[in-house]
């Protein structure tokens, strides 16, 4: 994990996972004084807990709360793993699973997310509104661009191979993964029959 401040914020780099996420400078302090105090370490909630009390003057109790909450929060945003994990419960939209994102599904993206191209490596996806970042090599910036709710997953495929001269046998692969985790971080959304 890296940190780099930005004003009241800070961008996270998850290296595991080649992704930024932000989080705000308390967060950013916090998990400052978590790497000088545990590196790379295993440590438990009360562990947590009593730095929180000692660097912030917190009451036990409220630190042990402020805790549980951190540690839940950035457990699910892949900042900490956690080494025993309670059940997990199957993750559900409104009452419904998520639909499988098939070669004929047409996706469109979230209006609300920008794609700033870098130079011939690919971009960054920003969501203004979340402050959640996603970088994109090359390819992956593409199919991001030419996600716009008329072409199914079949028809963007055949378009990066157009651009990429001859993509590999696992182009099909590749392109069904990355839009299932566009559709995961809301990043896309099915396009709604009749108004593609």
């Amino acid at each position: 994990m890296a940190l780099e401040r930005f004003g009241d914020r800070a961008v996270v780099l998850l290296a595991h996972q080649d992704r930024w996420i932000t989080v705000n400078g308390s967060a950013a302090s916090l998990l400052e004084i978590m790497t000088e105090t545990f590196g790379a370490r295993r440590f438990s909630g009360a562990n947590l807990a009593d730095l929180i009390t000692r660097h912030y003057g917190l009451a036990k109790a409220r630190a042990a709360k402020a805790s549980e909450s951190l540690l839940a929060d950035w457990t699910k945003r892949g900042m900490l793993i956690m080494n025993s994990p309670r059940k997990e419960k199957k993750i559900t939209i409104m009452g419904k699973a998520r639909p499988k994102i098939t070669l004929d599904t047409k996706l469109v993206p979230n209006p609300n997310m920008f794609l700033r191209e870098e130079d011939d490596e690919g971009g960054i996806l920003f969501d203004p509104n979340s402050g959640a970042v996603r970088i994109l090599n090359r390819p992956a910036a593409e199919t991001w661009k030419l996600l716009d709710g008329h072409r199914t997953v079949t028809e963007v495929i055949a378009g990066l191979k157009e651009k990429f001269n001859g993509m590999g046998a696992d182009a099909e692969k590749q392109v069904l993964e990355l839009a299932g985790e566009l559709h995961r971080l809301s990043a896309v959304g099915l396009a709604v029959k009749g108004k593609s």
